[in-house]
């Protein structure tokens, strides 16, 4: 026996040893015949090797290894670097889908900050603009501002004048001399008419016909207080409107004895000679006795013998009828009749 041969344990020792190592373990029902079953050893087969070196620690230095037989320390070496391949190859799996993801992420985040970034230069945009219109806007309130105030100034001095000449006007119609005209006018509003109330308008005149009886001096006397006179016959159309509101009186009040209204015509000074009175004659195209007068007729009552010295225009029965408006009829002065004033109409500019 050389000494390779002395060195090596018998491989009837060996298979015993191995043989021990499947009945500790009792995975296996047969022991291991020879090196093409290394791949099938449980890893609990590293503990009995390890007691199995530890039997043999006094001549394994002296050991050579022999062919078929199972080298335990070397095959725990290399049970365990496939161990540590696994799991390094696991951790570093791990690793790469760790990094995989961090690194997706870091592409989001990117995305996501780029996409901030974008929306932030927008908002800086937009502020600039709004910084922009709001100066704009500040400009043009600061000249409406001046132009509000230079318009405020004017108003409150066109204000002023306006009041002023409230002022002047109010102190003019409150004059004496103007009196007359508040029976035009409202004095609250200054709204003025033409005519007073109750009185009709005819050819820039107006024409009143009273609703109590006086005698032709007091008859003139009221409508001399209305600011007018007894009414004067100009033309057809004063005797057509005159006789025309005789007509209407009577018809509206037949429960009066309407017998005539005088009129401001008379021949009080010389007889026969009528005069109006503004002081101007009767002309002989405005002419418009009634039939068969004047007559001057002096009747039993009257005891002055004074004669008919004024006039009045009797309402005619039809006015359609021909010749409706000769309605004159010279009467007693002293007589109590209904009586027709006229005044001017109060003629205002037109704006």
């Amino acid at each position: 026996m050389d000494r390779r041969s002395a060195e090596q344990p018998p491989a009837t020792e060996v298979q015993q040893v191995a043989e021990t190592a499947v009945v500790m373990d009792g995975s296996a029902e047969t022991p291991v015949e020879n090196s093409s079953q290394e791949d099938v050893i449980d890893p609990q087969s590293i503990n009995v090797s390890e007691r199995c070196d530890e039997s043999a620690s006094g001549n394994q230095d002296q050991r050579e290894e022999t062919p078929g037989v199972i080298n335990i320390p070397r095959y725990r070496w290399q049970l365990c670097s496939i161990l540590i391949f696994i799991l390094s190859s696991i951790a570093i799996g791990f690793l790469v889908v760790e990094i995989k993801n961090q690194h997706s992420n870091n592409n989001k985040l990117k995305q996501l900050l780029n996409s901030s970034y974008q929306n932030v230069s927008i908002l800086e945009n937009e502020i600039l603009q709004l910084k922009v219109l709001l100066n704009e806007f500040q400009m043009e309130n600061k000249e409406l501002k001046v132009h509000l105030n230079s318009t405020l100034d004017k108003y409150n001095l066109i204000q002023a004048q306006l009041e002023e000449t409230n002022t002047k006007q109010h102190s003019i119609l409150s004059s004496n001399r103007l009196s007359f005209l508040w029976n035009f006018c409202n004095k609250d509003t200054l709204q003025c008419l033409s005519c007073m109330p109750g009185w009709v308008e005819h050819a820039s005149r107006c024409f009143l016909l009273s609703d109590i009886k006086k005698n032709w001096e007091d008859a003139r006397r009221d409508c001399l207080d209305k600011s007018g006179d007894l009414a004067v016959v100009l033309d057809a159309e004063d005797q057509a409107l005159l006789t025309n509101m005789t007509f209407q009186y009577k018809n509206m009040h037949p429960e009066e004895n309407f017998h005539s209204a005088w009129i401001g015509l008379q021949d009080m000074g010389k007889e026969n000679t009528f005069l109006w009175v503004n002081g101007n004659g009767v002309m002989a195209d405005v002419n418009y006795w009634n039939e068969n007068e004047p007559n001057n007729a002096i009747p039993f009552w009257d005891s002055d013998r004074a004669g008919q010295d004024c006039v009045a225009i009797v309402p005619p029965k039809n006015i359609e009828k021909e010749g409706w408006l000769n309605s004159w009829d010279d009467i007693i002065c002293g007589g109590r009749r209904h009586y027709i004033c006229e005044t001017t109409a109060l003629i205002l500019p037109r704006p």
